[in-house]
């Protein structure tokens, strides 16, 4: 999906653009970060960037049920897509209201009229639930690939070596975390 924006935002003459993070998008502003930086202009760290990988590990009631469409919208086609079409604009005012108090009353009324347009196409609500479903497939691969090489370009302390080639010495990763070689 970054490269999607990436091709949309060239096709539209711009040459770079800042890299927004809004709660359902913020994994596509990650991987556009990330394989795509030459077309941010700048971009904010997320502080609560899902790390899914993490998340599934430690999952439990409380974050079950206050992310529960992570879980939800990754099921197969057409499940949450039938679920949610059967009445898009209550899933819709649930959803909102799940993740700000009183969302009808912070929206403007033409913005959440919009919201509500969009939403009850059914292509709309698919594209959500593919975006969800990309989040828990292709873009775990790219990031398990990116920690990959991360590790791998990890510099011993001691002698600047990769860490490949270090046996046993403290080394420090890119990110400047310390870990040890074993």
């Amino acid at each position: 999906m970054a490269l999607d924006q990436v091709e949309v935002m060239r096709t539209l003459g711009f040459s770079a653009i800042p890299a927004r993070r809004t709660r359902s998008r913020r994994r596509v502003a990650h991987r556009l970060c990330l394989d795509h930086p030459d077309a941010v202009e700048r971009a904010r760290r997320a502080r609560h960037l899902a790390d899914a990988d993490r998340c599934t590990r430690a999952t439990d009631q409380a974050f079950a049920t206050a992310y529960y469409h992570w879980f939800f919208l990754i099921q197969p086609f057409d499940l949450p897509e039938r679920l949610i079409g059967a009445d898009p604009i209550y899933y819709l005012h649930k959803k909102l209201g799940g993740w700000v108090d009183a969302a009808s009353s912070i929206f403007d009324p033409r913005a959440l009229a919009e919201y509500e347009r969009c939403f009850s196409d059914p292509a709309t609500i698919h594209a959500t639930c593919e975006d969800y479903r990309a989040a828990a497939t292709i873009d775990l691969e790219h990031d398990a690939a990116d920690a990959r090489r991360a590790r791998s370009n990890a510099r011993c302390s001691c002698s600047g070596a990769r860490r490949a080639s270090c046996t046993g010495c403290s080394i420090r990763s890119p990110t400047g975390t310390a870990s040890r070689v074993t």
